[in-house]
Order: C-alpha cells, then sequence, then structure tokens
C-alpha cells in the first residue's frame, strides 16, 4: 500500500520536521503534507492529500518550510504510518511526502547558458535523496532566502482576519474585500502580493487577482494587464506558473508610459469584469465574495505615479499594502497622488531584508523566462525553431494586422514583413472588429496608425511568434501555445515593442542528443533558422541582422 497514493508513480521521500525547524532548499517538488503543520512563504497548510507544486530556483529568495506546534495530538498517530518510518518518528513531528517534480520547467535551463544552475546547488552543500531535490545544510553566500518582517506577517494576520461570512450579505455588497498592493521597484510587492493570494485562499474557495505590473507580471508573460481566478497557493516566482487569465488585454511594452491611456482602460475594464462576472457566486444556496488582490506597478514617479494613483481610486481598495522604501526611497509623487485611500485600511510594509542583491538575472532575464515559458507551455520538448507551426492565410484569417510599438506607424505596407518576422504578436479576439478597406480582395489588412481594439469589446487570447512570413505577407506561420480553435477565432494581431532575445530561436540539447555534434546534425537543415557561421553572399541568405523599422527583430530564412 502507498504511503502517500498522491504522488504514486515514482520515488517519494518521507520528511519529517520539529516545531520552529526551517528548512530552505533548491529545486523543485510535489509536497503532500501527511500529519501536523507547516508554512510555507508564510502559508500555513494542513494534512490532507493535496498536491503542492513547490519551486525554488536560484533566480529569487528561497522559500522556507517552517514545522509548526500541532494544535491538537493526533488519537491514532501509530496507526497512520509503517513500522519503519514510526522508528523515527515522534507526535510532535510534521511529516511530509515529497515527490519528484514532473512539469519539465527544469527544462528551461537548456534555452541559454544564463539559466544553466536554475535548480542547481554546489553538491558538497546538499545530500540528494530525490531528484530535483536538494535540501541545504547551510546557506551559500550567493544564494538568497526569503526573510519577511514582522509587519509583513501583522498585514496577512490583518487580512486573514477579515470577514468573509456569507451571512453578511448586506456588508460584502458595500465593502468586498480589495486588497492592494504598492512601492517602488524592488521592494517585493509581487512577493508579498503572492504571500497575500496565499494567505486569503486558506479562508476562501478562490481568489481573484488583478495583474497590473506589465514588466514583471505574475501569470502571464510581461506586457499584459489580466484578472486571474485561482483556487490553490501558489509557491514559486512567476515562471514556474504562467498561465492564462479570465480576461486580458495586450498592452505590447513592458511600460505602461507609451500608451497610458490604453492601460487605463484596460485595467477599468478588467476590474468591471471582476464586479459583474466574479465577484460573488452561490454555492448550497449561499452567496459568496470573492476577495480580489491587486499587484501594481513599481514605477511611482511622474506619470507613473498618476497611473498609480488611477488604478487605487478604481479599486477602491478595502486594505493598502503600502511599502516604504526601494529603488524610489526618495519618492517625489505627483500631485493628486494618494498615498493611501481614505476608506481603506492601511498598512505598512518594510523591505524584506537580503543578504545581497541577485546580480546574476536582471529583470530582462526574467520577463524571458517567463515568456519562454509561456510558449513552452506543454513540459519542453522540442526547441521552439523546431515546433510545427499554424500555416495562416492572412487575407482570410485576419480583419486587421496593427504595428503599435516605437516606429510602428512609419512601416509601410511593402515592409510589413521585414517588421513581423521574428515577433512577437498578441492575438486578440475583438466582437466589434470590421475588416480594414482593402485595396483589392487579394491586399493584407494591414493599415498605418490605427489604435489598439477598444478593451471594452475585445480581450488577448495570447501571444504568439511570426516565426516566418512571406514576403507579401500573405501567408505566415505562428507558433503559439493557443489551440487551434481559440487561434481560429482570433481577426486581429497585435505587434508592440516586446522581442524575444536571440537565443530564443536556437536549438538545444533533447534527451536522445547528448553531443554537440549531434546537437548541430540535427539542426543544420532546421527550417527558417541559419545555424551556425554564413559567409556574406548578398540578401536572402538567412543571416541574422538587425532591422531598422523596429527594434531587434530577427531576420530568419525565408524557405517558404
Amino acid at each position: 500500500m502507498s504511503l502517500c497514493p498522491a504522488l504514486s508513480g515514482g520515488k517519494c521521500a518521507v520528511l519529517l520536521i520539529k516545531p520552529d525547524e526551517t528548512l530552505f532548499f533548491v529545486g523543485k517538488i510535489r509536497l503532500v503534507l501527511l500529519h501536523g503543520s507547516v508554512s510555507i512563504m508564510g502559508t500555513i497548510i494542513k494534512p490532507g492529500f493535496f498536491v503542492h507544486n513547490v519551486f525554488a530556483p536560484r533566480t529569487h529568495s528561497l522559500p522556507p518550510i517552517t514545522g509548526r506546534e500541532l494544535e491538537e495530538r493526533t488519537s491514532n498517530f501509530s496507526d497512520m504510518f509503517p513500522a519503519r518510518i514510526l522508528h523515527y518518528l515522534d507526535p510532535v513531528h510534521s511529516v511530509l511526502a515529497l515527490g519528484s517534480d514532473t512539469s519539465g520547467i527544469d527544462l528551461l535551463s537548456r534555452l541559454s547558458s544564463s539559466y544553466d544552475v536554475l535548480f542547481k546547488v554546489d553538491h558538497s552543500n546538499t545530500e540528494s535523496i530525490l531528484a530535483g531535490f536538494y535540501p541545504l545544510q547551510w546557506i551559500p553566500s550567493n544564494v538568497n532566502i526569503l526573510r519577511f518582517p514582522s509587519s509583513w506577517t501583522n498585514a496577512l494576520r490583518a487580512a486573514a482576519d477579515w470577514d468573509f461570512s456569507s451571512t453578511a450579505q448586506l456588508d460584502l455588497v458595500a465593502r468586498p474585500f480589495v486588497g492592494l498592493v504598492k512601492g517602488g521597484k524592488g521592494v517585493g510587492k509581487s512577493t508579498f502580493a503572492r504571500m497575500l493570494l496565499n494567505t486569503l485562499l486558506t479562508r476562501n474557495e478562490r481568489v481573484a487577482f488583478l495583474d497590473c505590473d506589465i514588466g514583471q507580471s505574475e501569470f502571464t508573460p510581461g506586457g499584459l494587464v489580466g484578472i486571474h481566478v485561482l483556487d490553490h497557493p501558489i509557491f514559486g516566482p512567476p515562471f514556474t506558473h504562467q498561465s492564462w487569465p479570465y480576461k486580458a488585454h495586450f498592452i505590447g511594452s513592458y511600460s505602461p508610459g507609451q500608451h497610458p491611456s490604453h492601460y487605463i482602460s484596460c485595467i477599468a475594464d478588467l476590474l468591471e469584469a471582476y464586479r459583474l462576472d466574479i465577484q460573488f457566486y452561490e454555492k448550497d444556496e449561499e452567496m459568496h465574495s470573492v476577495p480580489l488582490v491587486v499587484n501594481t506597478q513599481g514605477w511611482i514617479r511622474g506619470l507613473g505615479g498618476e497611473l498609480s494613483s488611477q488604478i487605487e481610486s478604481m479599486a477602491s481598495p478595502s486594505h493598502c499594502f503600502d511599502f516604504e522604501g526601494g529603488e524610489d526611497v526618495a519618492m517625489t509623487r505627483t500631485p493628486g497622488w494618494s498615498s493611501r485611500s481614505s476608506s481603506s485600511r492601511s498598512h505598512t510594509l518594510w523591505l524584506a531584508p537580503q543578504r545581497r542583491p541577485n546580480s546574476r538575472y536582471t529583470s530582462a532575464d526574467l520577463r524571458n523566462l517567463s515568456v519562454m515559458s509561456y510558449l513552452h507551455f506543454s513540459p519542453l520538448r522540442k526547441p521552439l525553431c523546431a515546433m510545427p507551426p499554424w500555416e495562416i492565410n492572412t487575407v482570410v484569417a485576419y480583419d486587421s494586422i496593427r504595428l503599435l510599438g516605437n516606429g510602428g506607424e512609419d512601416v509601410e505596407t511593402g515592409v510589413i514583413s521585414d517588421a513581423l518576422r521574428g515577433g512577437l504578436v498578441g492575438l486578440i479576439v475583438d466582437s466589434a472588429s470590421e475588416a480594414l478597406p482593402r485595396k483589392g480582395d487579394l491586399s493584407i489588412p494591414y493599415e498605418r496608425s490605427v489604435s489598439f481594439p477598444s478593451p471594452s469589446t475585445s480581450r488577448c487570447l495570447g501571444l504568439g511568434v511570426v516565426r516566418w512570413i512571406s514576403g507579401d505577407a500573405r501567408t505566415l506561420h505562428m507558433v503559439t501555445p493557443l489551440p487551434g480553435k481559440d487561434l481560429a477565432s482570433c481577426r486581429c494581431i497585435v505587434k508592440g515593442d516586446m522581442e524575444l532575445p536571440l537565443w530564443a530561436f536556437l536549438p538545444y540539447a533533447v534527451d536522445d542528443l547528448d553531443s554537440k555534434s549531434d546537437l548541430e546534425s540535427q539542426f543544420v537543415n532546421a527550417p527558417f533558422l541559419v545555424w551556425g557561421t554564413t559567409s556574406s553572399t548578398g540578401a536572402g541568405e538567412g543571416i541574422w541582422k538587425r532591422r531598422s523599422v523596429l527594434r531587434r527583430n530577427l531576420r530568419v530564412t525565408n524557405k517558404g
């Protein structure tokens, strides 16, 4: 009989933790708590057969797993475990069953040498008892651990003490729980927002999460705003839990500065979707409320401050969690910025202490990780350049192709294929979509100087990569994790400022290729990509080059 049926199908390890003992590890595991109580990133886990996926990469501070005092002793403790475990066990122990992670997320380390130590650690500092799980005997100087100050604990406790009772329906309608997290760059907003989400899930079946930080989005690649509805806690950084939201809008940039009015309109539409479709639900003939967490951007000066003030006003938070300090410690907020909503409960948060900044990974590195994790939505098995694409007739499939990044308004129809080739685009469905006027039945649906589709009638269903496009732009090859039925409903594609890194199109070692020579021979004839060095023999040879019409566009070979 399996000790933990939820982790059946592979090797399972049992971990015993005494009260107040803390474990730090590098790696990724599936965790089931069999007995006792532990906290992970401040969230209390209780016994059950729910499998928690816990990720601890070196890109972020490692989360602590801490044992807690038992609220009451289990009477049949000796009947719960086999004799081989009872020999080591004391009733005060919390008992965790650990299984190897099967998501394939560690294969992201193959994409670039920048990520080759994502889930690796010095083996002199650990004894691996399970594949991918490396408990640390001591904390190396180049690794940060998550230590959150008492102000975080007090704020999370206040959130958990909110009256979510479905019997006080009049109060719920008048004042739902809306927690807005704000502060400058690098203060820990995303980490705290994640912990707040997990804390609220201990009291509620589902929690909504509005992500306004398009530079470091939590559940999607950057460049999008979206509202999510979650029913389980999250233990890991953004690239480990990429998922598509209940509703999303495409901004096309990692900063709202280029399209501020569109950014605000999108957030207003998502807040309306929360209030109309998500905020309340009926179960067992009772109405229940869904709390909302709003994670804001870290740009709080000048225009950024004005945008943050508008978001706070639209969200009408019941709780404001305001960080003091950070990169913008000497903040000069613009007129109209309200540091705290007059009708909300205010919580001042202090920065989480770190031993040293993580200098190995920049914000751009983390954004690239998230977008590549999204594009490889299923476990990584093939490089992006080897994934079979969708072939799309742009004349038939699309009502509109729009270039809205820097310089997009200057792109002529004759060079649209150069602007789109290798580009990352938003796939939009618009209920008010109408085909643009065209010169003849075979012209492509492109027009210069158009705006974004209205947020009130449109939504972004996903992102795609234009891996190849014909010279006349009438046929393109799209790589996307979006299912075919959803892709077919997208009548508009939008290209913004976001670009994939050059290495995103390069091949990497797969399971049946071990040597570099095998790797090169496998992809020497890869379609739409030149592998290795090419001589300058004129145009059309498929060399990588920069394009002037849009920054960092990739030139790929046209072998269609």
